[in-house]
């Protein structure tokens, strides 16, 4: 095996970890010569996104396209070729046909011989275009896409799928399946694992704690909801998150975080297991994990360790191993076993509650190339149609009086020129991912705005971190966007969580003790109306079934639906008049009047909250743009490092999540 061999160490990290019950499990391997290839040996990217062997060939997938390696030389395969998308994300073997089936950013592709046919939502039965992960056993191809599972028979030619209206998952944005003789597994991003048993009965596991942003009780269940992978190693499941691993044996759960068990990372992008082991691809390393003991491998001075600490995805075939990095394509050999300590006797385990995101959200890969071009194109999803189409026009109007105002200024723009490209975020949200997969590799977007709906922008949440660009949510209400682990996302608005408190405190100070509480049946009413229930129970005020009880209204719409005959409360997306209605606080209230000025004379009319934000969106990417370049991962890390600007929306603060920190109070709506 020829290739470019680095000068790379291992770390290995051998720590007890708590633990409850005895276990056996095969031997810890330990690894050594590696190797990596990268653009210098053939490979069309140094991004490799996953990787998977078969019959003496190799095949890497990165970030623009698909490499196969036989008999010592490589030879890649893109969209000329036939395949979906340059950005592969999985590659599986169907046993029955012997054909490749390759996931990318847009579409499905099978491989058969030299022959390539691609699938997409259009032209097949897939439910989306964004294919996050593609396994196969006898017959039949389950592709894990942004809304859903579909699953092909090879030998039927036809299709079927998994949502929420066929199974126990409550929500559809699913990332990995996983096969575990007659059960199915389903890893859902923001909905932990949902498993078909052998009956076809569908049940799922979820975080009984029901709070993103701690684990009270340790082995409850799954670490946190966010799931990232699902791997099967016959009656165990083990779950990647953003947050640490979780394991079930089909009677209990064991997690654990890198603090506790000597975990590498625990960021978990991809998890292979086999024996009792878990193999880890995490952002800070490889890890190889019996349960008890954590062996770390990590760049290094010698060759024992991968190109890059950024793992994508691990492949192990035998004695050898593949890792899947941001730099290379690495490979190394098994070379004996590594010490295992054995596991402590059965005792409880008593962990203290685990708080998450304690720190900001980093990303730790490559930071890639930087454009060159002197105009920068600035990604916006949007809906022109449907209920949002009043927001949309809002964002769209606010953004592009930003960067009117920067192209109008030369010393502001610093020879740059900003320029807007849109996508439809659509009615169909089921969109949202596949327009920002357009805006970014085929529009070149340095960043992207939006989206509207939540439901796109957790659509969208999903492929940033293959993107690797940044998304600036404008108005977007759902608070568990920003709890999903990504350091992709930041969110300028208020959360629905902050909007309900505010109203909640106006209700009282306005001594409205008996309140009625409408909503939209989409997942901004259903959202705001939990949050609302929430606030007013802390709040100590009384929710009634009637209106005609009530002393006031609140609306959690876009608009009050009708006359009330009461007084009506809302967040600020409602657009009623004479309405009180959840704001923030400007700390400078001449900003937002400027900009008051400036949008009516452009527009015509007033700014709403939604134009506001937009236009802080746009103006803070602006600057992100001079401070960090025409890199999307430098941009990243100018947005995220925002410690307090002023805006035309208040004080700009984010939190270590990546979320604004908004002060909120309520205004009347002219």
């Amino acid at each position: 095996m020829r290739g470019r061999t680095l000068p790379l160490i291992a770390l290995a990290v051998l720590l007890m970890a708590p633990w409850t019950a005895a276990e056996e499990s095969t031997a810890l391997p330990r690894y050594g010569a590696f190797e990596t290839f990268t653009t210098r040996d053939g490979l069309p990217s140094d991004r490799v996104t996953t990787v998977f062997t078969h019959g003496g060939r190799v095949w890497a997938g990165t970030d623009r396209g698909l490499a196969v390696r036989e008999d010592g030389r490589w030879r890649t395969l893109g969209v000329k070729d036939g395949l979906a998308h340059e950005h592969v994300t999985s590659i599986t073997r169907e046993p029955i046909s012997g054909d490749l089936f390759v996931g990318t950013l847009g579409g499905l592709s099978r491989i058969t011989a030299n022959r390539i046919r691609t699938f997409t939502h259009r032209t097949s039965g897939l439910l989306n275009d964004v294919v996050h992960h593609v396994v196969a056993t006898d017959g039949l191809v389950y592709a894990a896409t942004a809304i859903g599972v579909s699953v092909h028979d090879v030998r039927a030619g036809t299709w079927g799928f998994f949502d929420p209206s066929t199974t126990s998952m409550r929500e559809p944005f699913t990332q990995a399946v996983a096969l575990a003789g007659e059960r199915l597994w389903i890893g859902v991003g923001g909905d932990g694992l949902a498993v078909r048993a052998a009956d076809g009965a569908w049940t799922s596991h979820r975080d009984p704690d029901g709070d993103a942003g701690s684990d009270a009780v340790a082995d409850d269940g799954p670490i946190h909801d966010a799931t990232t992978f699902v791997a099967c190693d016959g009656d165990l499941i083990w779950q990647a998150t953003p947050v640490g691993l979780s394991r079930f044996d089909g009677t209990s759960w064991r997690t654990w975080t890198a603090a506790e068990a000597g975990l590498p990372s625990d960021r978990i992008h991809h998890v292979v297991a086999q024996g009792g082991i878990a193999w880890l691809a995490t952002d800070q390393g490889l890890g190889v994990f019996d349960g008890t003991t954590c062996v770390t491998y990590r760049p290094g001075a010698a060759s024992t360790g991968p190109a890059h600490d950024e793992i994508l995805w691990v492949h192990v075939d035998g004695d050898d191993l593949w890792l899947a990095t941001g730099a290379g394509l690495s490979h190394a050999r098994r070379t004996g076993n590594a010490e295992s300590r054995a596991p402590a006797p059965a005792v409880k385990r008593e962990l203290p509650e685990r708080r998450f995101f304690t720190e900001p959200l980093r990303y730790r890969g490559p930071a890639g190339p930087e454009l060159t071009a002197t105009e920068v194109r600035i990604g916006l999803l949007l809906p022109a149609e449907g209920p949002d189409a009043g927001p949309g026009r809002d964002t769209l109007r606010g953004a592009t009086l930003a960067l009117e105002e920067a192209n109008a200024h030369e010393r502001w723009r610093a020879g740059l020129t900003f320029q807007l490209v849109t996508a439809e975020e659509a009615q169909d949200w089921s969109e949202g991912a596949n327009a920002a997969v357009e805006l970014v590799t085929r529009q070149e977007a340095l960043v992207l705005l939006g989206a509207v709906s939540d439901d796109a922008s957790h659509t969208v949440l999903r492929v940033l971190d293959k993107l690797r660009v940044a998304l600036v949510n404008t108005i977007g209400t759902d608070p568990t966007l920003t709890t999903q682990g990504s350091p992709w996302l930041l969110r300028l608005g208020p959360d629905a969580d902050e909007a309900a408190r505010a109203l909640a405190r106006r209700l009282k100070q306005d001594r409205r003790g008996h309140v009625a509480l409408r909503h939209s049946r989409d997942r901004f009413g259903r959202v705001g109306a939990a949050a609302f229930r929430r606030a007013a129970e802390a709040a100590d005020l009384g929710l009634t079934e009637s209106e005609s009880q009530a002393d006031a209204i609140v609306a959690w719409s876009r608009d009050a639906g009708g006359k009330t005959g009461k007084p009506l409360y809302g967040p600020g997306r409602l657009r009623t008049k004479g309405a009180t209605v959840a704001w923030p606080v400007s700390e400078d209230p001449k900003a937002w009047r400027a900009f008051e000025r400036a949008y009516r004379a452009r527009f015509g009319e007033a700014p709403s909250l939604a134009a506001g934000y937009a236009h802080d969106a746009a103006r803070m990417v602006i600057d992100a743009v001079r401070t960090g370049g025409r890199n999307r991962v430098q941009i990243r890390a100018s947005l995220s490092a925002v410690r307090e600007r002023k805006s035309v929306t208040g004080s700009l603060r984010l939190d270590t999540t990546l979320d604004r920190i908004v002060n909120m109070a309520t205004r009347r709506v002219p």
